[in-house]
């Protein structure tokens, strides 16, 4: 049994849930919705569709990386812009896990409420807010 395509484009994944009265079939709908143009953002819009739309408890940074570069949309390095994401005040994402002892080990995330609620801004268009 396949598993389902997470960008939402097979017709078998599982519909995105309803954000604010916005509901996203796929990824690439919340993608072009959230207009993120740096790595860290496309990051963490990535990371919010794994975890808030498809409902997973946490995420991996490569998963979210092979969901960018199927809409033409992969980091350079999803590890440096997640850390990144990690570094902010507050934190937006966590890391829960790594496995392996290199550099380049597979690291499992979780969003933040913070995360949750940047990603939420995003969407909605709604200006920054002072203080980031």
């Amino acid at each position: 049994m396949g598993q389902p395509d997470p960008t939402g484009q097979d017709g078998n994944s599982p519909k995105g849930e309803s954000f604010k009265g916005q509901e996203f079939d796929a990824f690439v709908d919340l993608f072009d919705k959230s207009n993120a143009t740096t790595g860290p953002e496309k990051a963490l819009v990535g990371a919010y569709w794994f975890q808030v739309a498809q409902g997973a408890d946490s995420f991996k940074g490569q998963e979210v990386n092979n969901a960018l570069k199927d809409l033409g949309q992969g980091v350079a390095n999803i590890t440096e812009s997640l850390a990144g994401l990690q570094e902010r005040k507050p934190s937006l994402v966590r890391q829960m896990a790594k496995s392996g002892k290199s550099k380049q080990s597979r690291k499992t995330y979780k969003l933040t409420e913070a995360g949750i609620r940047e990603v939420e801004r995003m969407i909605s268009g709604t200006a920054e807010e002072n203080g980031s």
